[in-house]
């Protein structure tokens, strides 16, 4: 897990924090792909659907070579436990 420092380094770096609301876990994947081809090493994705809570899994599962600084985030609602990036990277 990252250090606040860190983190703060790299959103500083990354010069923006996308916010992604997944409407469908096959889009998970391909959309991180491309932040990280542009450079943009950070994103946040809400919990605004049903697929969030899966959207992150896959882009976990499917691309831990190039996802770092995940911490686990505790959630009592239907996405039960999941990651996230600090803040909500990829």
């Amino acid at each position: 897990m990252m250090d606040k420092k860190t983190v703060m380094e790299r959103i500083e770096r990354s010069g923006i924090v996308p916010v992604a609301v997944i409407d469908a876990v096959e889009k998970a994947v391909p959309l991180a792909d491309a932040m990280l081809d542009g450079g943009v090493d950070v994103i946040e994705v809400t919990f605004r659907t049903a697929a969030a809570a899966d959207a992150i899994r896959a882009v976990i599962s499917m691309r831990i070579d190039r996802a770092s600084g995940r911490q686990p985030v505790p959630r009592g609602d239907a996405g039960g436990g999941g990651y996230r990036r600090l803040p909500g990277a990829v």
